[in-house]
């Protein structure tokens, strides 16, 4: 039996029906929500959204009120411009960049890859699967078949211009979403009144909830006028530490503080207060850091002590996997003090530091963004001992500071040259020496 007819009001919408009767249930404020291919509909305020007290765990174990912690690998670190790029070392690329940094999930680290991949030798055993092959290759890496008329397999080549063109469809209507959810926001605080506030209060859901929002937050800071940009971002004021848990939450606390002015940003200093080394040494949270640095002003008082938190443990960051990032950051956008205190930690074990996965690149970028008077210091140093030059050149990490030594200006570079042109023959007899020779040869060249 039907139950009776009720009236719906705007306050009002319909839940899931049961045993024959209608079920409702009272949402006291409307607020826009987002499903998880982004798109914008209006319910009530979610349950998991409450304003719920941040805790710091053990480990730094971060979480997020109704989402998971992602943990992920260290950004692939590459080596400096110019390597030979047989002798680029094979690391997987990371998930999420990383910066990451990202399409909008980069590696921190930002540098790319250039070295073009040939495609491999056709041999009698793979022509049987040439067809299958060839298809993946065109499909994956955008390279035409290697494999020649004659060999009598084109014409079963699969074509791939159909599934390539869905592809195009799918980043065009992710695209198109992106805009549309980013404009209703915006128009929404174009009205005013309670539409403005229900928009503003659904921010922080915006840039935590998925890949396509968290995209729309960032386009809506970079589009909104300077007042309404600062009043979507006050959304994440409490959320900060969160948001550095976050795989998506991140990009937007990084929008906020490239696009706005310090004097609206600095909430985000202030909530990052205390937590320094731990930001530091996190996959997302070091990106953030990195972003500090790159608009730090003198005047900054906030910043600054921010910092000092970060430097009082170099010994470790220069070698850690996400910190050493920091680090860099340091050198390149730090004040003069900030630099300074870099060189003398890495001093304390240069030769370790430059043979380190991670603190070789801390030793070749203070070689480049030191002063000049802690650049000729450093590099007299990793001159005085030759044995000690050429077994760091044969290292897999160390090869890459002797390159940056070779690529100094002034009168450093001729005595590099002049130490290490007795070693030819030795750097040419090593796996890794021999991108070193090269360099050697073009600095004698130039």
């Amino acid at each position: 039996m039907m139950a009776q007819p009720v009236q719906i009001t705007p306050q009002m919408f319909m839940g899931a029906q049961s045993n024959g009767q209608m079920m409702f249930m009272v949402a006291p404020v409307m607020m826009p929500q987002f499903d998880s291919s982004g798109m914008m509909s209006y319910g009530a305020v979610p349950a998991n959204l409450t304003n719920t007290p941040f805790t710091w765990g053990a480990e730094t174990a971060w979480s997020h009120p109704g989402e998971p912690f992602f943990r992920e690998e260290a950004p692939v670190q590459l080596p400096m411009e110019g390597a030979a790029p047989q002798e680029l070392p094979q690391q997987a690329p990371v998930g999420h960049s990383v910066g990451g940094w990202h399409s909008h999930e980069t590696s921190p680290a930002q540098i790319q890859m250039n070295a073009p991949v040939p495609p491999p030798p056709v041999t009698d055993q793979m022509q049987g699967k040439a067809s299958v092959r060839a298809g993946t290759l065109r499909n994956r890496r955008g390279q035409e078949c290697s494999i020649s008329p004659s060999q009598g397999v084109i014409a079963d080549l699969p074509k791939f211009d159909g599934h390539r063109t869905e592809q195009v469809r799918g980043i065009d209507t992710e695209a198109a979403q992106v805009r549309e959810t980013a404009s209703r926001m915006l128009a929404l605080v174009q009205a005013g009144g309670d539409e403005k506030r229900s928009a503003l209060a659904s921010f922080e859901r915006l840039a935590f909830a998925s890949n396509l929002t968290c995209r729309a937050a960032q386009m809506i800071l970079d589009e909104a006028s300077v007042i309404d940009a600062a009043a979507f971002a006050a959304g994440l004021r409490g959320y900060v530490r969160s948001a550095l848990q976050s795989k998506h939450a991140n990009h937007v606390v990084q929008k906020i503080i490239e696009v706005m002015p310090v004097s609206h940003a600095s909430f985000v200093v202030d909530e990052l207060k205390g937590v320094g080394q731990e930001v530091a040494r996190h996959c997302f949270g070091c990106r953030v850091l990195c972003r500090i640095l790159e608009h730090l002003s003198p005047n900054d008082s906030g910043t600054l002590e921010l910092i000092e938190e970060v430097l009082a443990d170099l010994d470790e960051l220069c070698n850690h996997s996400f910190g050493s990032f920091v680090v860099r950051h340091i050198l390149e956008f730090g004040l003069p003090e900030h630099r300074h205190r870099v060189v003398k930690t890495i001093q304390k074990d240069l030769a370790g530091y430059a043979k380190h996965k991670f603190g070789s690149h801390v030793v070749e970028s203070a070689l480049r963004h030191a002063s000049p008077e802690d650049q000729q210091m450093l590099a007299r140093e990793l001159l005085e001992n030759r044995e000690h030059l050429m077994v760091l050149a044969a290292n897999q990490f160390g090869r890459h500071v002797v390159r940056a030594l070779l690529a100094m200006p002034g009168g450093i570079k001729k005595e590099v040259v002049a130490t290490m042109l007795p070693m030819e023959d030795r750097l040419k007899s090593s796996r890794y020496g021999k991108s070193v020779l090269q360099a050697l040869r073009a600095a004698t060249a130039a």
